[in-house]
């Protein structure tokens, strides 16, 4: 009797001895893993074309430029810009403080910008956010959150800029600026004023409606009076031809090729490999086209109504429908 309780008592001895060692193992174990391990993996952003809309609180995505989604923007301001860095889009009105940033163009958040200015754009070439301004105030930040604030060599309506790699240029929209001006700066907090030469003979440009772009290392910045300069390196301009009969708005590129679209009021477009030669084409309709970008597949365009265009060749444009009737202002693509 006494040896059958004995060897009870040591089987039983032996199963809580190899319960607690499975529970040490797997403690150990478990502590080998990291918790992260375990967690879904974060879902990546995906592409999307991002608009924004002036005097409204109206943002819409779109993953191609034809069908798109309306969101929201934190308040309802006078958003006049939009750009977008490796991760983040960020959006600045054209008075006071107010900003907005989003990964995703969907989900939007309230910043403050650190000083208050006429903020006439945000652009990106990247890396850091360059807000400009009518006037000599810019802004600088690699995040959208945090701002460095700039001082501009010289006054203007700095409505355009351009990166071609490794320098930015902004271009000057005041009315009949003489011979126009622009900026160049190789990080947005530091930059340098240039004066463009004559062009034609004439003694005063009217910067009114223009744009600046970018193709490689060369610049292209067409004027409302329908001068034309190109730049490889920002100080030294070249005067070309412009299509006629044009008063550019925006501007883009697609590495191939610069893409000028007009407006007020106009179907114009235009394309060009050097900035001399250009192929015309036509909109899908008359109207203020204010902002234009490139996917890597697709240009889209937005403007002062429900209509946005998109187009493979710059030439070649459809209409498509954005959300809902507004001026649509600007737009971005990340």
């Amino acid at each position: 009797m006494g040896m059958s309780t004995d060897s009870g008592r040591r089987r039983l001895l032996r199963r809580i001895l190899a319960f607690w060692g499975a529970l040490i193992s797997a403690k150990a174990h478990a502590q080998l893993i990291p918790f992260g391990f375990w967690k879904k993996p974060a879902t990546a952003s995906v592409p999307v074309f991002c608009a924004v809309a002036l005097s409204s609180n109206k943002a819409a995505t779109s993953p191609d430029g034809v069908t798109w989604t309306a969101q929201t923007l934190p308040s309802s301001s006078a958003w006049v810009a939009i750009a977008r860095n490796s991760s983040t889009f960020c959006a600045v009105t054209g008075g006071g403080t107010i900003a907005a940033t989003s990964p995703n163009g969907i989900t939007w958040t309230a910043q403050t910008l650190p000083s208050s200015a006429s903020w006439t754009t945000v652009y990106s070439n990247g890396t850091v956010f360059c807000i400009l301004s009518t006037g000599t105030s810019a802004l600088v930040s690699s995040d959208g959150v945090n701002w460095t604030a700039a001082t501009l060599p010289q006054a203007g309506t700095w409505e355009s800029v351009a990166w071609n790699g490794s320098l930015f240029v902004a271009a000057d929209s005041s009315p009949f600026a003489s011979h126009g001006k622009v900026l160049t700066s190789s990080n947005g907090s530091s930059w340098t004023a240039v004066s463009l030469p004559a062009n034609g003979g004439t003694d005063a440009i009217d910067f009114r409606s223009f744009s600046v772009s970018a193709k490689g290392s060369t610049f292209h910045l067409s004027t409302g009076s329908g001068e034309s300069y190109i730049s490889t390196n920002g100080t030294t301009w070249t005067p070309t031809t412009l299509f006629p009969n044009t008063t550019p708005t925006v501007a883009t590129s697609n590495g191939t090729n610069f893409c000028v679209v007009s407006g007020p009021s106009s179907n114009q477009v235009a394309i060009s490999s050097n900035g001399t030669s250009w192929t015309t084409g036509t909109m899908p309709s008359t109207i203020t086209w204010r902002g234009v970008a490139w996917n890597g597949t697709t240009y889209c365009a937005v403007g002062g109504s429900a209509t946005s265009a998109t187009s493979t060749n710059g030439t070649t444009w459809t209409a498509q429908t954005m959300p809902s009737l507004a001026n649509w202002i600007s737009i971005a693509y990340g």
